[in-house]
């Protein structure tokens, strides 16, 4: 197994026990809460590992050796969760609050 896979497969883990959403500015996490339509502030942190999977997700499908045609519809589903978790819990990071 790769190393970049090994990191993929735990990083997960690191993230679940060391991202705290006190470690983020106030408007960063009312505006993931907002647009992942979460409850409360502590489950930020669940949001931005749940972002980390499907973006790992979508780096195993995107190296896939072969590809079959249910291969294509997979990686595009993936991709697209991928996007779109990704604009909802980066974007407030990239815009300077």
């Amino acid at each position: 197994m790769s190393d970049s896979l090994c990191l993929a497969i735990i990083m997960a883990y690191i993230l679940v026990h060391t991202i705290n959403y006190r470690h983020y500015k106030t408007e960063v996490i009312k505006w993931i809460k907002e647009k992942c339509e979460l409850e409360n502030q502590t489950q930020v942190s669940g949001a931005i590992v749940d972002c980390w999977v499907k973006v790992a997700k979508a780096c195993k499908a995107v190296f896939k050796s072969l590809y079959s045609q249910n291969d294509y519809i997979l990686l595009e589903k993936t991709l697209e969760e991928a996007a779109d978790i990704l604009l909802k819990v980066f974007l407030p990071i990239c815009i300077k609050f």
